[in-house]
């Protein structure tokens, strides 16, 4: 008689299994993990394979809105509501650099927490990476935007003392 799984397979793991791999053979960019002392399985925490770290942080992500970021941008590990949002799902995220608390292309999941309001769903795409489009770009262009405030505001404070 099969034993039942305790952890739930992840997207890659399936699409693995489907493919033919096995947990001897398997493309060199995943990691079959040791359960926790019990060996290598399948029916670990991660649920089966994961992304070497390594690989996954140079891969190309895409936003809902088109914006494209690396891997290393991207945080893999929330659970919420039943939805593993992992690179292993095809379901990572990234901190938007809009920050629009009601934007239309976010999850309704992330967009009600208050801890992930701001966070997009990313998806790996085929697409080489950009850098006019990005996520880092548009954070770039934000953080050049508050220094230049904060800097126009230091010497507005400076002119007032001076006259003071």
């Amino acid at each position: 008689m099969e034993e039942k799984q305790k952890f739930k397979q992840n997207l890659l793991t399936r699409g693995l299994l489907a493919a033919g791999y096995t947990v001897e053979d398997h493309p060199h960019y995943t990691v079959l993990k040791d359960n926790y002392g019990g060996g290598k399985s399948m029916d670990n925490y991660h649920g089966g394979f994961t992304f070497e770290r390594k690989w996954i942080r140079e891969q190309t992500f895409r936003t809902c809105c088109g914006l494209l970021c690396k891997g290393r941008q991207c945080q893999s590990g929330l659970s919420c509501r039943d939805i593993s949002w992992t690179f292993e799902n095809d379901r990572a995220t990234v901190c938007c650099p809009y920050e629009k608390p009601d934007c239309s292309f976010r999850h309704r999941y992330l967009q009600r927490n208050p801890s992930t309001r701001f966070w997009c769903e990313v998806h790996m795409t085929a697409e080489e990476y950009r850098y006019e489009g990005s996520v880092e770009e548009l954070q770039k262009l934000h953080e050049e935007e508050i220094q230049e405030a904060h800097a126009a505001g230091s010497k507005g404070n400076w002119r007032m003392i001076a006259a003071g």
